[in-house]
């Protein structure tokens, strides 16, 4: 298969949207903002117990700080009948000990939510962000970006007060800048159909649909032929949001996923994916969250091109003031790299990963322009795959003011 560069198949809508405001409704909403984040990362390239730095990376050194500056700026305002939505974020990130891992980066995003008539609705946008994803398996000196485009348009037709009719379409590209990663560069074109209920209550139930078709440009190559990653995807989903009372809240989407590649059909994948949450307010500054997750999706190692994930979360939220949070989070999940053409086609064990992760955040606006936030995190894997467990600890600071 190959992949075609994003295009801006939905400028021409968006730009007869705003073309239908002759006259703008409301003051000007334009702020700009700026800030630093410095991160301690005690085992940046998550290395096993007992491997040497020094062999892999020619130091003994496995910590790093890592500062990041920040920039950025929102427009939101009403044009006639639709509403403009500008975002712009530019960032500079700064390694102390592997200064040749800096980068720039940054997203910018823009969106119209457009109101044709009293009954039809919807948004048209584009974003694109780009970043560092990480180096939790790729474990080398190299530089690594992922851009990310994203293009959507999605429209809503109220059909009687309650009923409402729904449409989406939508094109994801990622590519990487390592010529490692260049086999996971891929373009996922997805179109959904779906029908809505939503009576009076604010509560909600959804039946959708959605036909999904994954490309990659580049095939690789295992056990000396080159294999295609392409794939074909139909999600049938039913959605719901259900309010119980004002200190509960439950939400979830149960789907059946069914997955199929025209190369190694043997990874392919049908069943049951989907998510729940439930947030429970115990009183009226302690919030219960309780999550769960089932998903198949790209990842950003090198040796598989989707895995399936089994995640539980817990979290507890205490506002003991208008300005000051504290957030408590703990995950387990689950991940079993079931498309990865090299094990299905060698006949080896498929790798399952076990990764716990503990978090801790507190979050203080001492007045409405500064935020200012500290994090404590640690993360464990266990794997079935030698050398690819580890430990790891984080600490985080972050300031953020908005002029």
């Amino acid at each position: 298969m190959h992949s075609n560069p994003p295009r801006w198949r939905t400028l021409p809508l968006l730009l007869l949207l705003l073309a239908s405001g002759v006259s703008a409704d409301e003051a000007d909403a334009f702020n700009i903002f700026g800030g630093s984040t410095v991160v301690f990362d005690d085992n940046i390239f998550r290395l096993a117990p007992g491997t040497s730095a020094k062999a892999v990376f020619g130091t003994d050194q496995r910590s790093d700080v890592i500062r990041t500056s920040f920039v950025g700026g929102s427009f939101d305002k009403l044009i006639g009948r639709q509403r403009l939505k500008l975002d712009m974020t530019l960032n500079s990130v700064n390694f102390s000990r592997f200064s040749q891992l800096n980068n720039t980066g940054g997203n910018i995003s823009g969106a119209v939510n457009w109101q044709l008539t009293d009954d039809l609705t919807g948004t048209v946008g584009k974003s694109r962000n780009r970043s560092m994803p990480g180096y939790r398996d790729q474990r080398t000196l190299v530089k690594n970006i992922l851009s990310v485009d994203n293009e959507y348009l999605n429209a809503d037709l109220r059909l009687q007060p309650s009923w409402h009719l729904e449409a989406m379409t939508s094109q994801v590209a990622s590519s990487y800048s390592a010529e490692a990663n260049k086999i996971s560069n891929n373009t996922v074109d997805s179109y959904t159909l779906g029908v809505r209920y939503t009576p009076a209550s604010g509560n909600y139930i959804r039946l959708k649909n959605t036909w999904s078709t994954g490309q990659y440009p580049n095939q690789q190559f295992v056990s000396g032929a080159l294999v295609d990653n392409g794939f074909s995807q139909t999600d049938a989903a039913l959605e719901m949001l259900w309010v119980p009372s004002g200190a509960s809240r439950l939400n979830g989407l149960l789907a059946h996923t069914e997955r199929t590649h025209q190369n190694v059909p043997q990874r392919n994948f049908s069943g049951w994916t989907g998510n729940a949450s439930w947030a429970w307010s115990l009183t009226g500054k302690l919030t219960m969250v309780s999550s769960f997750r089932r998903e198949i999706g790209a990842q950003n190692e090198l040796l598989s091109s989707y895995a399936l994930t089994d995640a539980y979360n817990l979290a507890s939220i205490w506002t003991p003031s208008t300005k000051t949070s504290v957030r408590l989070s703990y995950e387990r999940a689950t991940r079993n790299f079931l498309g990865d053409p090299v094990a299905v086609l060698s006949f080896l064990t498929k790798r399952s990963d076990k990764i716990e992760t503990f978090s801790l955040t507190a979050s203080y606006q001492p007045f409405r322009n500064l935020n200012l936030s500290l994090s404590a995190i640690q993360e464990k894997r266990e794997s079935n795959y030698a050398n690819l467990n580890y430990d790891d600890n984080i600490l985080m600071g972050s300031a953020q003011y908005t002029f």
